[in-house]
């Protein structure tokens, strides 16, 4: 009996291409490392139901024709605060990076509309690699419960298109930055710049609202990657204490307020996500006895004429994310 294909590496590579059309080639790739991915073709066969011909019989065979590839594909990869940034980028584009020496500070900012598209190579086995030919990054979801282990990011990403080659195409492989892999506890939040406690339980989800523009003419690529409005939703297990009526009695539906959320791994290593316009829906704790009581609020954001909705600043020793 063969034997079963099995996966010998569990590590990617991806670069920087300037439009969706661009044909991967080789040259200097960029090393990350990733858990688990579901990139796949989409293409699917659809039918074909041509009327007009001659009909001889009561089931004639319909030839199924390939319908439009629409490659959208999911990617776990660690919350690694110096990798993070590559992803970072291919979300929300290149940061603004200040500091002439470690550490250095990148700013996002979710009114940018300009975001990296790459082209990625996974290695399946020793001949078997896949191309992920033009993709991006649509939205990034954290749980932010405490867990074992370190955390992890899930990422939904869309792709012109999906293929396999017989030989890798990176030429050079640029190795991934010294780790930073953030361990699986709560995140810290403040609630109007006042520092409210840790976050429990719950996930934080953002999104650039990334979308495939179809265009009904013979272009050579039907379908595009665009920018649409970005979006913030966040539904935190949070710990009712004594002084938190002032907090609860934001949590109307209608006024607004900032909230800052943060993971830190040493002084000059942390991620800050800020959201200037918040609001959240009316909630109660629940009296369950001698237990403490905890509120489950949904928190959503949306973007201002004035203010970027988000703002995320990760600090680390990387000199940059331009490319």
């Amino acid at each position: 009996m063969a034997p079963i294909v099995r996966g010998t590496e569990l590590s990617a590579r991806s670069k920087k291409v300037t439009t969706i059309a661009e044909t991967a080639t080789g040259g200097t790739y960029q090393a990350f490392n990733f858990y688990s991915e579901t990139a796949d073709p989409g293409e699917s066969v659809i039918d074909d139901p041509e009327l007009g011909g001659t009909r001889n019989n009561l089931v004639d065979p319909v030839q199924g024709v390939k319908g439009m590839p629409k490659p959208q594909f999911g990617m776990q990869v660690p919350m690694d605060l110096a990798q993070i940034g590559w992803h970072l980028a291919g979300m929300w584009g290149a940061p603004t990076t200040t500091g002439s020496s470690a550490p250095y500070s990148h700013v996002f900012k979710s009114g940018n509309t300009a975001v990296q598209l790459r082209t990625a190579e996974f290695p399946v086995t020793s001949d078997i690699f896949k191309i992920v030919d033009a993709y991006g990054v649509s939205q990034m979801a954290i749980n932010m419960a405490k867990e074992d282990g370190t955390k992890r990011l899930d990422l939904t990403c869309m792709a012109r298109s999906v293929r396999r080659v017989a030989a890798t195409l990176s030429a050079s492989i640029t190795a991934v930055p010294a780790r930073k892999k953030i361990p699986a506890v709560k995140g810290l939040l403040k609630v109007n710049d006042v520092a409210f406690g840790n976050v429990l339980g719950g996930q934080i989800q953002l999104a650039n609202g990334m979308f495939q523009e179809m265009y009904m003419d013979d272009t050579e690529w039907p379908s595009a990657v665009e920018i649409g409005t970005p979006s913030f939703q966040m539904t935190p297990q949070i710990r009712v204490r004594a002084d938190a009526k002032a907090m609860l009695d934001l949590f109307d539906g209608l006024t607004p307020f900032t909230i800052e959320l943060s993971w830190t791994l040493d002084t000059d290593t942390f991620l800050k996500i800020a959201c200037a316009n918040v609001i959240a829906q009316p909630v109660l704790p629940k009296g369950n006895g001698t237990g403490a009581m905890d509120v489950s609020p949904t928190f959503l954001g949306s973007q201002t004429a004035s203010a970027d909705m988000l703002t995320i600043t990760l600090s680390n020793a990387v000199a940059s994310y331009a490319s």
